[in-house]
């Protein structure tokens, strides 16, 4: 995960991972914005200003995303607990698009968690600071207007496009104007 540092010689045992220095300041800072109960950051404030700062990306970018900082703050890595096998593939279940076939494509489904393999890391933030942000997150996850605003189309799933195969999804600009995108 990031703010970690693996030893290149031994780079699949967890007692040699280590933390590195700055990125893992990093991590902390994301998590103190993020559960600062005065000032209640959001996610997109966070990504904005790592990038305004030019602090690389996970994958040495130059602009966050917001999902990644939820990702960063939803690992219980950072609370000092690793852990492997936390989903399964299974077959596809549904299809991309109206005009592809459901298979064989292959999808992840999280695992139960009595079957998670645990691997203690070093922790970058208490467990009381994760615990808090897990909460946070959970609040806002159930408060997003996403969640509250859903809209049934009658074609949905059904339209693709014609050019590039890939489903259309429904949008509504008002009460009773909705159309295909």
């Amino acid at each position: 995960p990031y703010g970690y540092l693996v030893d290149p010689e031994q780079p699949r045992d967890a007692r040699k991972v280590s933390l590195d220095p700055v990125k893992s300041e990093i991590v902390r800072q994301m998590f103190v914005w993020y559960t600062d109960p005065k000032k209640r950051r959001s996610l997109y404030w966070i990504a904005k200003k790592l990038s305004d700062e030019s602090i690389p990306t996970p994958s040495g970018g130059v602009c966050w995303n917001p999902s990644s900082i939820c990702r960063i703050l939803r690992s219980p890595a950072y609370a000092g607990m690793a852990y492997s096998e936390r989903t399964r593939p299974v077959p596809a279940s549904r299809r991309r698009s109206a005009l592809r076939p459901v298979g064989p494509g292959k999808s992840r489904r999280p695992a139960p968690r009595e079957d998670w393999i645990g691997i203690p890391v070093p922790a970058i933030v208490s467990q009381e600071i994760y615990d808090a942000a897990q909460q946070r997150l959970d609040e806002n996850k159930q408060m997003s207007r996403r969640n509250n605003h859903r809209h049934n189309y009658l074609l949905r799933g059904l339209v693709s496009c014609g050019k590039c195969r890939l489903a259309c999804s429904g949008r509504l600009v008002g009460p009773g104007y909705s159309y295909y995108i």
